[in-house]
């Protein structure tokens, strides 16, 4: 424990900032939290393992990113609490191999999708359960499901966008759709329902980057250019 702070002001300054704020502190404040934060885990606090685990995934001046790390107190933190969205992370990790050498667990990501789907609504868990169908990755080729999986996020997510909510998974989804109408994946082909989907996902990506600019957005706006050129050749 540190020798300047008490457990209570550790806790306090633990509780203060994230992975969204702490790059924005000082130094000496940044290496204070990470002590903090550590002697929180120690002690097994459900929330400060979250919040590590988020340090970890996302990567931090003071706590870069870890993969193993953020699996270890992600999966610590979901064992004590049930929280969907932390079986979603754990998902992602999965699904990208991120602990397994690059090469991608989809058993393990479909279990976790499935509880962030089940469980939390998580609109990416259920668009990622839809690829898995969709490309028979850790469970048996459906489309069909893949497109009913599709289809829920995308009425849910079209009333959040239209109110002005850009922030939303709106973008994403859309791009699945268009790309299914594009390849005849589960739906007729059909570029100009392509066209119309991937045009509403160009518009919702940049809307979203403009408001929040999220991790991995400019990678979905590559994709959905490249699709787009593909429709106009």
């Amino acid at each position: 424990m540190s020798k300047t702070m008490d457990f209570k002001a550790m806790y306090k300054l633990a509780e203060k900032y994230n992975d969204a704020d702490i790059d924005a502190q000082d130094k000496k404040t940044q290496k204070e939290f990470k002590e903090a934060l550590d002697v929180c885990c120690e002690r097994k606090i459900p929330w400060a393992l979250q919040k590590r685990g988020y340090c970890e995934y996302c990567g931090t001046d003071i706590i870069p990113n870890d993969w193993k790390g953020a699996e270890r107190d992600l999966g610590a933190y979901y064992e004590m609490t049930g929280d969907p969205s932390a079986a979603n992370s754990l998902g992602y990790i999965y699904y990208y191999g991120r602990v397994n050498g690059g090469k991608p667990q989809y058993k393990k990501a479909f279990h976790y999708f499935s509880i962030g789907h089940v469980a939390g609504g998580i609109y990416e868990s259920t668009y990622k359960l839809g690829d898995m169908f969709r490309d028979g990755k850790g469970v048996a080729k459906d489309v069909r499901t893949a497109i009913r999986l599709y289809l829920e996020v995308y009425s849910d997510t079209v009333g959040q966008y239209n109110q002005g909510h850009y922030e939303c998974k709106h973008a994403d989804i859309c791009l699945r759709i268009g790309s299914c109408y594009l390849h005849g994946e589960g739906l007729m082909k059909d570029d100009d329902e392509a066209y119309k989907f991937l045009r509403e996902a160009e518009e919702a990506i940049r809307k979203r980057i403009d408001v929040a600019d999220c991790y991995g957005d400019h990678t979905v706006l590559e994709k959905i250019e490249d699709m787009l050129r593909e429709i106009r050749r």
